[in-house]
């Protein structure tokens, strides 16, 4: 079959940064049995020299640069729009969907995979389209001007594929006659294909000191994550632990939030920035605990989960969204339940500190990248057949 598979263009392909980007680069590298056409941005690419891809794998890149007059001009039409309170809103749509949009419909395409990139559905003509659905933008609130827009183009979409059976729920509460698949993440091939080595030998590595234990965030460095929550909550429990640290890796930011919280980040938290994902599973090697303080916001699913599941870690999550459907598979799950944040958060991370880790039986196949592809073939089948 002939698919073409479209991102929103922000970051392009194939990606080294983490995110939507790095899941489709994973699925490309194992894909074998369709002639696969990836619509990417253009700008700033020279990752393909990190990669290989088979023969069935093609890259068209686009220009895609923002603009700041078709940007003012849509938020004028969204103003207008919310004012009216009409059902339909009006957008122009950017010169980078409108050229991919042109390219696929005169190339007779069995199929569209569309990565959260919903605007391009509407342009697409004459082509079943899955919509990937990573977030939960289109229940956000139905009074906004932009969930109507989503809702208004996604109506549309042949099937969604959500990437838990919390997101596929809350698509089919919005759009019952539209069929739903869950279709759950996966970590990076590192987190499921290298063996666990030993503590001494990755501090070392890594430049940690083998005797400390060590708590372990990964993630965005944003309010919405409950970052600033877990720094606190480790500050109140660090004296009543022996020899911990804190990790935080993920890339810093210039935002008020962050710069203010970090001004008060004490010498036990180390913070690494951005780690490659060749070498990210390592962190969960050494770490005790991996937490997940995401308080403020319901989570579609949790990689970072699975990612603590494939390296034995326990885990302290948030029992929010649909956080808890890949934590709980864990024996070494700790889920914090209520509206005391930081005193949960405290709580949990001293039993869990206190708490012997339990052996898990759980089959790592199914977080492994040909499990993936396998279920999409299986999907890209089915919707053949029912065109036939």
């Amino acid at each position: 079959m002939k698919i073409a598979i479209i991102t929103n263009g922000t970051i392009p392909l194939p990606s080294l940064e983490g995110g939507i980007e790095t899941l489709v680069t994973s699925f490309l590298q194992k894909e074998k049995n369709n002639e696969i056409f990836v619509y990417s941005s253009a700008k700033e690419n020279n990752n393909q020299q990190h990669f290989s891809f088979s023969e069935n794998i093609h890259f068209k890149y686009i220009d895609f640069k923002k603009n700041v007059l078709l940007t003012k001009i849509n938020s004028l039409l969204f103003s207008f729009s919310k004012r009216l309170k009409t059902k339909k809103i009006l957008q122009f749509h950017s010169p980078y969907n409108k050229k991919i949009a042109r390219d696929i419909n005169k190339n007779n395409f069995d199929i569209v995979l569309s990565e959260n990139n919903f605007r391009i559905v509407s342009l697409i003509k004459n082509t079943p389209v899955i919509y990937h659905s990573h977030y939960d933008d289109i229940n956000i609130d139905k009074e906004k001007a932009w969930t109507v827009l989503m809702r208004q183009y996604l109506s549309k979409v042949h099937i969604f594929v959500g990437v838990s059976d919390y997101i596929s729920k809350r698509i089919q509460s919005v759009f019952p006659s539209i069929d739903c698949l869950t279709i759950k993440n996966i970590p990076h091939e590192s987190f499921v294909s290298n063996p666990k080595n030993d503590k001494t030998i990755i501090c070392k590595e890594l430049g940690l000191e083998p005797d400390l234990k060590y708590v372990l965030y990964v993630g965005r460095f944003d309010k919405e994550k409950g970052v600033d929550i877990l720094i606190n909550a480790f500050n109140n429990v660090k004296k009543n632990l022996e020899r911990v640290r804190l990790i935080l890796i993920g890339k810093e930011n210039d935002s008020p939030f962050w710069q203010n919280l970090k001004r008060n980040i004490s010498s036990d938290i180390i913070i690494t920035g951005f780690v490659d994902n060749d070498v990210v599973y390592k962190y969960y090697d050494i770490s005790e605990i991996v937490v997940i303080p995401s308080f403020r916001v319901n989570e579609s699913s949790s990689l970072v989960s699975i990612e603590a599941i494939t390296r034995g870690c326990k885990i302290v999550y948030s029992d929010t969204g649909g956080i808890r459907e890949n934590a709980s598979l864990s024996k070494n799950s700790f889920p914090c339940n209520g509206l005391e944040w930081q005193r949960l958060l405290e709580d949990q991370l001293m039993r869990a500190y206190n708490t012997k880790i339990k052996i898990e039986s759980i089959n790592l196949d199914i977080f492994s990248v040909e499990h993936y592809v396998e279920q999409f073939d299986d999907l890209f089948n089915s919707i053949k057949r029912d065109k036939v």
